[in-house]
């Protein structure tokens, strides 16, 4: 018959019909193409072996042009022994790794804490320290409200000193101690009172706020920064760094005054400008007089007494630009 060829081939061809129609499929396909391969179609149709259908399959990617390497395919088992079966997960939660891992936890906790404490300490920036410009009470907060507004009327100036141990008193034991209450309090009240100023000229926007907040953070940190240098240029060391953020701070009673008598009593507003102004000068020189000429000794010749007073009397004649420029009218 037509086929009778193919059915005569190798007997491995009738061992596998898939093989056999792959190969006359192929015969087919190459006398259509004109029999530009008639010559090599023997040698196309001979390969087919045992493997029969493995082999179908290779004739026909044959046709699309050479095979892509194979790539080996991952066999846990041939590969050996892998980290997991070697370190099982369990291990790592074994309760000798957990105490080994959270002793070294503490101790690198530990050392850490310590070398920030012994940096911080190094500057006075302690917790001890801090706490103890919170330390206040109404009576202490009533009375140096009054001092700081009105200065004119108060004589003692001094600080109290602790009996059992060098340093001061507490705030709430001396109405001359520096607090840090008051001018954190001073200083929001102030941030309030510039957006209600903004508000009442029809100028005010949420990001005023924040703006007046880093105004004033930066012209603290460059007022103190102006103080230390000064107080090395006339050797005065003996003043801590909270002490003078309380000092420079406190003016933000008399700037926060003048704001609000600026909105609700404007033909107030420059008498009470330039009293609260005098008052923050005033008290800058009563405050810091003591603190710097309390190191005077008797070595002390006039000239280092010259430039602390000039220092001083420079410190507080700079509060008047300061205060002008925080304020901020309808």
């Amino acid at each position: 018959g037509p086929h009778s060829h193919s059915l005569t081939m190798d007997p491995k061809y009738n061992s596998n019909p898939y093989s056999m129609h792959n190969a006359n499929q192929e015969i087919n396909q190459r006398k259509t193409r004109g029999g530009l391969f008639e010559d090599t179609a023997s040698a196309h149709t001979a390969a087919p072996t045992s493997t029969g259908r493995t082999q179908g399959h290779m004739g026909q990617m044959g046709q699309m042009g050479p095979m892509a390497p194979s790539v080996p395919m991952f066999n846990p088992a041939v590969a050996g022994p892998s980290i997991g079966g070697a370190f099982p997960p369990s291990a790592l939660l074994s309760p000798a790794i957990a105490t080994l891992g959270a002793d070294y936890g503490q101790r690198f906790i530990g050392s850490s804490t310590a070398a920030v404490k012994e940096n911080l300490s190094r500057y006075g920036l302690t917790m001890e320290s801090i706490k103890y410009y919170f330390n206040v009470n109404n009576s202490y907060v009533v009375n140096k409200l009054s001092i700081v507004l009105c200065p004119f009327g108060h004589k003692n100036w001094s600080r109290l000193h602790l009996s059992e141990s060098p340093g001061f008193k507490a705030p709430r034991d001396d109405v001359n101690a520096p607090d840090l209450y008051i001018p954190l309090m001073a200083f929001i009240t102030y941030i309030l009172a510039v957006g209600l100023a903004l508000g009442y000229g029809n100028r005010f926007r949420p990001e005023a706020l924040s703006g007046t907040a880093s105004w004033g953070l930066a012209t603290a940190a460059v007022e103190i920064v102006g103080l230390k240098l000064g107080l090395y240029l006339v050797a005065v060391n003996s003043i801590d760094l909270f002490d003078l953020l309380a000092y420079v701070s406190y003016k933000y009673l008399g700037i926060t005054l003048s704001i609000l008598t600026g909105i609700f009593l404007p033909f107030l507003y420059y008498p009470v400008l330039l009293y609260t102004t005098t008052a923050v000068a005033f008290f800058l020189l009563k405050t810091l007089g003591p603190l710097m000429f309390s190191v005077a000794g008797p070595g002390t010749s006039p000239e280092d007494k010259q430039r602390r007073n000039l220092f001083l009397f420079g410190v507080a004649a700079f509060q008047f630009p300061l205060c002008w420029l925080a304020i901020v009218r309808p």
